[in-house]
């Protein structure tokens, strides 16, 4: 059964100590009210149910969540150095698929204990890059191209 985002769900409890495939409904960067940490939150959708989970963003986790956010979902640690992409995070991990393994605890006695990539490893900009002057591209495309760089066909009225 193909997972589907929709927001308005109740949640269904998950069980602990299991792995799902979930999709990613949306995420944000977070700061959190106690100790002023920074994290990037997820809403993830699985067949079974809802689970909300936060990469609280410390000293000894970053070099984890950097791998994470780059197997996962394809983004460089230069890409989230920058304040104003990571602040578009959600953008290009909306609608992607990874593997949760969860744990007990959490709001709903259920959290996410790991986010790992389902199949292979995503492609970085970097792999995008080297992969299309393969495939006869241009070489010279080191910066992705925002919508205005978009070349749009003519439509007739």
């Amino acid at each position: 059964m193909p997972l589907t985002p929709c927001l308005l769900e109740f949640r269904v409890p998950l069980k602990p100590e299991s792995k799902y495939e979930a999709l990613v409904l949306y995420a944000v960067v977070v700061k959190s009210k106690k100790k002023g940490t920074g994290g990037i939150f997820f809403a993830l959708k699985t067949n079974d149910g809802r689970v909300d989970h936060t990469e609280w963003i410390t000293s000894t986790r970053a070099n984890k969540i950097r791998e994470t956010l780059e197997n996962c979902f394809g983004i460089a640690p230069e890409e989230i150095s920058d304040p104003k992409k990571l602040r578009r995070i959600g953008d290009r991990v909306r609608g992607a698929v990874v593997s949760i393994t969860t744990d007990e605890g959490g709001q709903y006695g259920v959290k996410v204990k790991w986010m790992n990539p389902v199949g292979p490893k995503a492609a970085s900009l970097e792999d995008l890059v080297d992969i299309a002057s393969v495939l006869g591209g241009a070489e010279d495309c080191a910066t992705e191209p925002g919508p205005a760089d978009w070349a749009l066909p003519p439509v007739d009225f």
